[in-house]
């Protein structure tokens, strides 16, 4: 039996996650960021990663500090305990 199909996904992605708790689509996003809709969605489905310029301009118009989206860019397996607790703590919050 294949393993990911039993699994469900779930997309910690620092920049999906910030996306949705301004309630923002990838659409209005990728308008701030001026950037296309298809870009957001491959970074956030980790397809590609975003430049040093592109993350300066997220923590801008999200209004975060660029160091905390850097800090929560890493793979899964990387982040501490208190990074994966932090990250399901805010992908609890925005499920509707």
């Amino acid at each position: 039996m294949d393993e990911t199909k039993t699994k469900p996904k779930t997309n910690n992605n620092i920049f999906r996650l910030l996306r949705i708790a301004r309630d923002w689509t990838v659409r209005e996003l990728a308008e701030k960021l001026d950037v296309s809709s298809a870009y957001i969605n491959s970074i956030e489905k980790k397809e590609r990663t975003p430049s040093a310029r592109l993350i300066k301009e997220y923590a801008k118009v999200l209004e975060v500090n660029e160091k905390t989206i850097i800090r929560y860019m890493k793979k899964p397996e990387e982040n501490t305990m208190f990074e994966k607790l932090m990250l399901n703590l805010l992908r609890k919050i925005i499920v509707k």
